[in-house]
């Protein structure tokens, strides 16, 4: 019964089981979500660059893409994720 899947997690590697899994979820109505990783490449980064999953990356305060972010024209859309209070550890 679930409705939305957050993927915060994933690799450069494309595998068949996930995939299947990603889109008989898909398939079922939900909404799956998946980062676009951290190593600023544009190399597509699963389980984000599913067709059937909505791959987000990162923005900074001046809603430029933070400096880590993956990105690439399979990202489908960028949020807030630099300087973040609840993950920002800084001095």
């Amino acid at each position: 019964g679930c409705k939305v899947i957050s993927m915060s997690y994933g690799s450069y590697g494309r595998g068949a089981t996930e995939e299947a899994a990603v889109n008989y979820a898909w398939s079922k109505g939900v909404v799956l979500v998946g980062g676009a990783a951290n190593d600023n490449i544009t190399n597509e980064f699963y389980p984000g660059a599913f067709p059937n999953v909505i791959a987000v990356g990162s923005t900074q305060q001046e809603d430029r893409k933070s400096d880590f972010s993956n990105w690439g024209q399979w990202v489908d859309v960028a949020a807030p994720g630099s300087n973040i209070m609840s993950t920002y550890f800084g001095s």
